[in-house]
Order: structure tokens, then sequence, then C-alpha cells
């Protein structure tokens, strides 16, 4: 029998910012060619992660998209990871995305 090995992580990609006062919105595209996105998090410290939810409510597909507000100051240096549903973990910094 044949079957599809996914060793490969989800692509995390900041696709763009907008200023909204004291807080800056980053929206984010999260694509895996494998497996759907199981859950995206982000750290402004880099030890707590915090759950990110996809713009549709349910991370149920190769491609989803997210937006994190984040206070404007906790921008820079902020990291966000991607798991796929077998795992596979991909990751961004802030400083990676546009108007960084």
């Amino acid at each position: 029998s044949v079957f599809d090995i996914d060793n490969t992580p989800p692509v995390v990609r900041i696709t763009g910012t907008r200023q909204d006062g004291v807080q800056t919105a980053i929206q984010i595209e999260v694509r895996d060619d494998m497996s759907t996105i199981d859950t995206v998090e982000y750290s402004v410290d880099g030890t707590r992660w915090e759950p990110i939810y996809p713009k549709d409510g349910i991370a149920d597909s190769p491609l989803e998209e997210y937006e994190l507000m984040l206070a404007s100051d906790a921008v820079r240096g902020a990291m966000i990871r991607a798991t796929d549903a077998l795992n596979n973990v991909g990751g961004a910094s802030t400083e990676d995305g546009p108007h960084f």
C-alpha cells in the first residue's frame, strides 16, 4: 500500500500590520501543503505561549488566516508558531514580517 509521510512544518507568514491606536494588528497566514493547521500560538517574552484563533473561527484547513492584536510596544520580536495535525512545527518572528 502507498501512503504519504508529512515531515514538513507549516509556513507562517506575516502579511501585514495595521496601527489601531496604541495597539497593532498583525495579519498572519499559515499554510501547510500536506496537513491541516492544528494550533497557532504567540509569545512576546519567549516563555509563555498564548493561542491565536483563526479568523473563520476554527482551524480545519491547510490554509488559515489570523489576526493578532498586541500593544504596539510589544510587537517587535514577538514570535508566532504553528503546529499542523501531525505535530510538525513552524514559526516566524514579527521581525521577519513587513513594516517592522
